[in-house]
């Protein structure tokens, strides 16, 4: 079998969610492929891939913007057996071919509620290609049920086209000196802690209420720390900093690095995720397998993540998600429980498993164009 896949996400230094998915994916996938199928890594600059089988090739298309996918779409029709389209709509739109394999990693720039609030360029050219290229592909992977019926509810796909494969969580190398990371961010005592990147579907502004309201109804002495890149109309986060007068109590060190996160998850008294749509939700993965516990919301694909080893909690109630933070902090009982739920659950999630699947899916897949 020949597979083409657009992995050029995956090479970016600063990779966004998407990127970090296919290089994960991908560093699993490489170990369960046969060695008679040969992959070709589609990218638009050249990479160090040391560490790849000798069956997996760079493919480099040094063509500009969509002149890219065109290209691909012509290698789709004439070279491969499948082709993986996993951080974009483009190819399996102009390609009109059922070897395409599409990943919808969600569908925020279709739910209205947050599609106004979401990046206009990204929905702008998701709603152009979204329908076409869902009808063309042979198949398409989902990461959680949740985004599977709304995929049925919203697109009318056939059901029996849709492929669940759950994400895995990334790996983690040696931490660092706690003290230090909280001492170059300026972070005193005990925390609360908030990663993802700051856009409004994030609920980050009702995150930042509901910790005030704790620290005036309980005295709690920690600080929340708010960590992510800034996205769009992230100006509310700031402006309810300063309603509650929280400024030298929330701390945002910007985008950080996978060690540092990971550092200042294990530091923390508990992850609070309490996003209002998800099309998988992985922070709150990353919070089991630190070992803190997680408080989450009860809505989209968070449930689904979280199963019974998190508080799940209403995101648009400032004082559900206030109560479900103090229910951690108050009772190191609860606390612990949570933990041991949490080392359990995500046991269930990986990406060896996602990529053994994907294999399967590409056999079955096969020829069908």
């Amino acid at each position: 079998m020949k597979i083409g896949i657009d992995y050029r996400e995956a090479i970016n230094e600063k990779k966004a969610g998407k990127g970090v998915v296919v290089y994960e994916w991908m560093e699993e996938f490489k170990k369960v492929v046969p060695g008679e199928w040969r992959v070709d890594l589609l990218v638009d600059e050249d990479f160090d891939n040391k560490g790849f089988p000798e069956n997996f090739c760079i493919v480099i298309i040094g063509w500009p913007g969509l002149l890219w996918h065109l290209r691909v779409v012509w290698e789709v029709w004439w070279k491969y057996d499948a082709y993986l389209s996993l951080t974009s709509f483009i190819v399996p739109y102009f390609s009109f071919s059922k070897k395409c394999v599409v990943m919808v990693h969600d569908l925020v720039a279709f739910l209205g509620e947050f599609s106004s609030q979401h990046n206009k360029r990204a929905v702008m050219i998701e709603k152009a290609l979204a329908k076409t290229a869902f009808k063309n592909a042979g198949k398409i992977i989902v990461p959680s049920t949740s985004t599977k019926d709304d995929l049925i509810s919203l697109f009318g796909v056939d059901e029996q086209k849709v492929a669940l494969i759950m994400e895995g969580v990334n790996k983690v190398g040696d931490l660092l000196d706690l003290a230090e990371i909280k001492k170059k961010y300026e972070i005193d005592g005990e925390y609360i802690f908030f990663v993802s990147t700051l856009e409004p579907r994030k609920n980050v502004e009702r995150l930042i209420g509901a910790f005030g309201h704790l620290k005036k109804e309980y005295n709690w002495e920690g600080k929340l720390v708010v960590a992510g890149k800034k996205g769009w109309y992230f100006d509310d986060i700031f402006y309810n900093v300063r309603y509650f007068g929280l400024e030298d109590e929330v701390i945002f060190p910007g985008r950080i690095g996978d060690i540092e996160k990971f550092t200042l998850i294990k530091g923390a008294k508990c992850l609070c995720y309490p996003s209002l749509y998800e099309g998988f939700g992985l922070p709150v993965l990353e919070g089991m397998m630190m070992g803190v516990p997680v408080v989450t919301s009860n809505i989209s694909s968070l449930p689904e993540v979280a199963g019974e080893a998190a508080v799940l909690v209403n995101p648009k109630d400032i004082d559900s998600i206030k109560e479900g933070i103090w229910k951690v902090l108050s009772d190191k009982k609860f606390a612990q429980d949570l933990v041991s739920k949490g080392n359990e659950q995500v046991k269930k999630f990986g990406w060896k498993k996602a990529a053994m699947e994907l294999k399967e899916l590409l056999i079955t897949n096969e020829k069908v164009d």
